[in-house]
């Protein structure tokens, strides 16, 4: 089936990049003669009398009255197939109606808005390509028959223009203008012989898109009303609305209540299931003694964990998706539960444990997006990380015109394509800042990482390779130390994101894994930054960003990757400049300081560092 998305198009590039540019000979009528003596031209109006004055005669080889065409428009119906022959029929009828008028007064016209045609539906094109990628056939198919549709209506549009021109035309060439008789001063022309004019074969840029992978089509998202730690007093019963879900968020916690459910905040670690169903997310209970009651005649004992439950009048329905629960009856009956198993409580009586998917969500709140405390308390979190590991890579897609080029800017934007295609930059840094004070980073630069340099900073100096393998070089400047901490605490993760440019999108994952995909713009800083770091050069003022996403972690509301892609615009062409950001948090996190050392003086060491930085750059 794809194929019949791409038939239209690929027509429309052979007509319009090919067949347009090449123009067929005419053979003048009999009496003239062309400006190098011959009879054949590239159009009548090119053809000069044998006697009489010098000058082009009529556009037609004859006399007669032009008829304009009686064909008509095409209606598009059907599948996709169908739609696809009806396309290419009435593209080429209008091609060769364009083709006809050669010669006329109006070709050019009609030329117009046949190129103007080719160019929307070419962009077109294009745009679908990009949009049934990694889509099933099914999924696509409807997306390729919109396009022909589309297509057709185009050059519907293009023909009934074009019929106007011809009726019009037709109607001048009807008035017979009989001239005065006149006696014509011969004149005998100066042989010209014109400069043959070989138009430069322009083969269009095949424009390769960015290389992003098309956002799912998710289902529209729940927002649910949330409440925060300040909203809630102890005793209080938070009923969510009868038409949407609700979201609880606390510290180091989260609970979803399907629409018109009730829980009752008991205290900071207790809470009672009134009626509903429930989704709960604790990290660590405060002093290790979370719980929850249920109507089922049972409690439920936490110890930082997912759960849900579902609650009924008289049953409890606990499935339990990542950690351990203790569940103890109101006969005092206690059962532990694993992870991916669940049970049901029954007038007190707890049911045997069994095995149960841990990953499959339930529909109701697979799209319910987290409240703003989220997100709140998530900015929060990244901007007080103090050990993490940030690896960041950033890549250059293709330079593509945005204008026509002439010959020499196109060889030029094919040797930026040459270096980018080997261009490749990805930074490791690791901040432990709590106890060790160090930073590290590495960096790498092409493909291959041929090109690198490896940097340590502690509160006892600098410490920089020697270029002798197992030697390091060290210095210590207090001003310089000081610096390079401040700089690495003022840059923590948000640096760069403009908080108030973004929205939830979507949850990737399912069941105990998942995460929050928020998607805003960066600052003027962050734009930058970026475009400083993979091409050294100041960004043109006013340049958007095309995508910016954070990946937040439900449980650790930390962020675990961030994306943007900049399409940096210099001159007449376009680069897509990609940053991929990926974050590890945690004590696991370590650095190893060099042992084999060589003191060098603050002066000599600052230059021979900036030496190493510098080679890589």
């Amino acid at each position: 089936m794809r194929r019949y998305l791409y038939a239209i198009g690929i027509v429309m590039f052979t007509i319009f990049g090919i067949t347009c540019f090449a123009y067929a000979l005419v053979t003048c009528p009999a009496g003239s003669h062309t400006f190098s003596g011959g009879d054949q031209a590239s159009g009548y109006d090119m053809c000069i009398p044998d006697v009489g004055a010098s000058g082009p005669v009529s556009g037609s080889k004859s006399s007669t009255t032009f008829t304009p065409s009686t064909k008509g428009t095409v209606t598009p119906s059907g599948d996709t197939s169908q739609t696809q022959s009806q396309g290419i029929a009435i593209d080429t009828q209008v091609y060769n109606e364009v083709n006809r008028l050669y010669g006329t007064s109006i070709y050019s016209q009609a030329k117009a808005l046949y190129d103007n045609s080719v160019a929307v539906n070419t962009s077109d094109f294009n745009s679908v390509v990009n949009q049934v990628k990694g889509l099933s056939d099914a999924a696509a198919d409807p997306l390729k028959r919109a396009y022909n549709v589309r297509a057709i209506e185009r050059l519907n549009q293009v023909w009934s223009e074009m019929m106007a021109l011809e009726t019009t035309y037709a109607q001048q060439q009807q008035q017979v203008v009989t001239p005065p008789a006149t006696t014509p001063t011969t004149i005998s022309p100066t042989q010209i012989t014109p400069t043959s004019i070989n138009p430069t074969t322009i083969n269009p840029t095949t424009i390769s898109p960015t290389d992003i992978s098309p956002t799912p089509i998710n289902p529209t998202t729940i927002v649910p009303q949330s409440y925060g730690a300040s909203d809630l007093a102890p005793g209080q019963t938070i009923v969510a609305p009868t038409d949407i879900p609700a979201h609880i968020i606390k510290s180091g916690q989260s609970i979803y209540m399907q629409a018109g459910s009730a829980i009752k905040y008991i205290n900071q670690n207790t809470w009672q299931t009134i009626n509903g169903t429930f989704r709960f997310l604790e990290k660590v209970a405060i002093d290790g003694r979370y719980k929850v009651r249920t109507n089922g005649g049972a409690v439920v004992a936490v110890r930082g964990t997912q759960f849900t439950i579902n609650e009924t009048s008289n049953s409890t329905t606990l499935t339990l998706l990542k950690g351990k629960v203790t569940v103890t009856s109101a006969k005092g009956k206690a059962v532990t539960m694993k992870e991916g198993y669940q049970l049901t409580i029954t007038n007190g009586v707890v049911g045997k444990p069994t095995k149960f998917d841990a990953n499959t969500l339930d529909t109701w709140y697979e799209n319910v997006a987290p409240g703003q405390a989220f997100l709140d308390s998530s900015w929060t979190l990244e901007t007080a990380a103090n050990r993490y590991r940030r690896e960041v890579v950033f890549k250059a897609g293709s330079a593509t015109p945005t204008e026509v080029l002439t010959a020499d800017e196109q060889k030029t934007v094919d040797a930026i394509n040459q270096g980018l295609a080997i261009y490749y930059k990805k930074t490791v840094d690791t901040i432990i800042e709590k106890d060790k004070r160090v930073f590290s980073t590495v960096g790498r630069i092409n493909a291959n990482g041929t090109a690198s340099a490896q940097l340590y900073i502690g509160a006892k100096g600098v410490y920089y390779p020697s270029g002798k393998a197992g030697t390091w070089k060290t210095f210590y400047d207090k001003a310089i130390v000081s610096g390079i901490f401040k700089m690495v605490r003022q840059e923590n993760l948000t640096y760069g994101f403009d908080k108030s440019t973004f929205v939830f999108s979507n949850w990737e994952g399912t069941g105990k894994n998942r995460l929050a995909v928020y998607t805003g713009k960066l600052n003027s800083a962050g734009t930058a930054d970026i475009v400083n770091s993979i091409a050294s050069i100041d960004p043109e003022a006013g340049q958007e960003i095309g995508t910016a996403k954070i990946y937040i972690d439900e449980e650790s509301r930390l962020w675990t990757k961030m994306e943007a892609v900049i399409m940096m615009k210099s001159g007449k062409i376009v680069i897509p400049i990609q940053m991929i950001v990926s974050v590890k948090y945690g004590d696991a996190i370590k650095v190893t300081m060099p042992t084999k050392l060589k003191r060098m003086d603050a002066k000599t060491g600052l230059a021979e560092m900036q030496s190493v930085i510098k080679e890589v750059k």
